[in-house]
């Protein structure tokens, strides 16, 4: 079984299907494709004054099952009929020689494991003190904290 469907969490770019902090790139008969229709998380507007949409996917990762996804980054749009490929961080442009205490993906990786939908709505909403927290927030709250994390995205 990959170390995509041990983490059961997935981020999407264009390119490829990039585990959080995947060691090495999946066998050739694990390519992906976008499973269903996203749920779609409430947009989210950038710095920049750009609106961005969030969402968050299912994932068929090939014999193995489905599993969630978030969009790695704001640049690209993820693709329904393409296959992604399990891959390591390494191979991420302008991924090396971080100057964070910490790696992104290791970030990454904490952020899907503590949030929606590894964590029940009912329960990030209890702990956030957010009683009316809906899942198209969680969505957004979540995928903006990734971009943040690996793509440097600011929120307005």
């Amino acid at each position: 079984m990959t170390g995509i469907l041990r983490r059961c969490a997935a981020l999407l770019s264009s390119a490829a299907l990039v585990g959080a902090m995947v060691s090495a790139p999946a066998a050739a008969e694990d390519f992906s494709r976008v499973n269903g229709t996203p749920v779609h998380g409430v947009p989210v507007v950038l710095d920049t004054g750009e609106e961005a949409p969030t969402a968050l996917y299912g994932l068929r990762v090939g014999e193995h099952g489905s599993v969630h996804a978030y969009a790695a980054s704001t640049d690209h749009e993820v693709q329904g009929n393409s296959a992604y490929v399990e891959s390591g961080w390494d191979g991420v442009e302008g991924w090396s020689g971080t100057a964070q205490e910490t790696d992104p993906s290791d970030r990454a990786n904490w952020i899907v494991s503590n949030s929606y939908p590894n964590v029940p709505l009912a329960e990030l909403a209890r702990e956030a003190d957010l009683p009316h927290l809906d899942e198209a927030e969680a969505v957004a709250a979540t995928q903006s904290a990734l971009w943040r994390v690996l793509d440097g995205v600011e929120l307005s």
